[in-house]
């Protein structure tokens, strides 16, 4: 179900704007090298402090973050919900927001129990690495990637994993998503 409206990007995307990517869970923006190099535009892959996982705390974060010039935000998974508070929060810089498999309310629930239990679970370790790969890349999944998913979970402690999936339960900014003020593209996951 696509949660957000679709607006062509501005003809300037690109030339003279600068595209900010906000990571998924990882908060690391590690994972956004490759992308990066093909995007060939300034570009920026923001990694979030490891004691940050509220997404109060990210957003107003990200807000001192952001560049004083024209610049477009690329939302992965997770750093959805801040993407559409950015939209709103009225910069007169941002001139565009790509979401990028994400959402705007959770509507599978997590229930707490689940969460305890991931304290349990070695999320440091290839096998975890290996395992999780089907859901976050399904048949497109390469040992690159792997390597890379797991060198990027290293980077990040277990406890802020397992805080920031807990965010994802309560969040909902679908009211604010349904009137994003500039223009916007959302990339779905199949």
């Amino acid at each position: 179900m696509v949660l957000f409206r679709v607006h062509n990007l501005p003809n300037s995307a690109g030339i003279g704007v600068k595209v900010l990517i906000l990571p998924g869970l990882d908060g690391t923006g590690a994972l956004s090298g490759p992308f990066i190099e093909a995007l060939a535009v300034d570009s920026e892959a923001v990694s979030y402090p490891d004691t940050l996982y509220s997404y109060d705390q990210i957003f107003d974060w990200v807000q001192d973050f952001l560049p004083n010039a024209q610049f477009v935000v690329v939302a992965e998974s997770f750093s959805g919900p801040v993407a559409v508070r950015l939209a709103h929060a009225g910069n007169p810089n941002l001139r565009a927001v790509v979401f990028v498999a994400t959402f705007a309310r959770k509507t599978r629930y997590i229930p707490g129990f689940v969460l305890s239990l991931l304290f349990l679970l070695p999320i440091h370790t290839k096998l975890f690495g290996f395992l999780s790969q089907p859901m976050l890349m399904g048949r497109w999944t390469t040992s690159r990637f792997r390597k890379a998913f797991q060198d990027a979970l290293r980077l990040v402690a277990h406890r802020t994993l397992i805080d920031r999936l807990g965010q994802v339960n309560p969040v909902d900014v679908i009211g604010l998503a349904k009137c994003i003020p500039v223009p916007a593209l959302y990339l779905q996951a199949k």
